[in-house]
């Protein structure tokens, strides 16, 4: 009441975070952003936020909650995957503060999840020569060097694996292939 005397609003019923964040989406992020931005941003909100938050009401949503939805995508996923599940309701959170639909983003009062940090083991000149004299009668060969050329990793590889053998033109987990190319 007194927020509502000072004339600071004050949300009455909020919405649930399966109905802002499809919104979100669509209303702040496809207009704005990239379209692998946004492809991102749909993957996290549909495979980890929505599932684990999205029954929330926005301004019910807790430190403790965020906490829960960090822990659980880091043991569904990785840590990399938490921090940025957690980046994502951040700005979408962010959002929805500046539309004046809760007065406060709990997401920021929850750390991210710390992501070590691997050193990543390249191949030698001799090494890559070897690899490549003995993947030369391999269907995928013009997949390998382009792959060496470009610095490109394994998940990229898995991808063109998959459509080089023209098995299927989703990934494992349903998604397409493509965004929007």
């Amino acid at each position: 009441m007194k927020r509502a005397r000072d004339g600071v609003p004050t949300p009455t019923r909020s919405q649930k975070l399966s109905e802002w964040l499809p919104y979100w989406l669509e209303e702040f992020i496809r207009p704005q952003r990239k379209k692998t931005t946004y492809a991102k941003y749909e993957t996290h909100v549909r495979r980890y936020l929505i599932p684990h938050v999205g029954t929330k009401r926005l301004e019910s949503l807790s430190v403790p909650d965020v906490r829960r939805l960090v822990g659980a995508v880091s043991r569904e996923a990785s840590a990399a995957t938490a921090k940025e599940s957690h980046r994502v309701l951040r700005t979408a959170l962010t959002a929805a503060c500046r539309e004046e639909l809760i007065s406060r983003n709990v997401a920021t009062l929850v750390p991210a999840p710390r992501v070590e940090v691997r050193e990543m083991k390249t191949w030698t000149l001799d090494e890559t020569i070897t690899f490549l004299e003995a993947a030369r009668p391999d269907p995928l060969y013009t997949a390998f060097v382009l792959a060496i050329t470009l610095g490109l990793r394994g998940s990229v590889m898995n991808q063109v694996d998959t459509l080089i053998k023209g098995d299927t033109d989703e990934l494992a987990d349903g998604s397409p292939d493509r965004v929007g190319f």
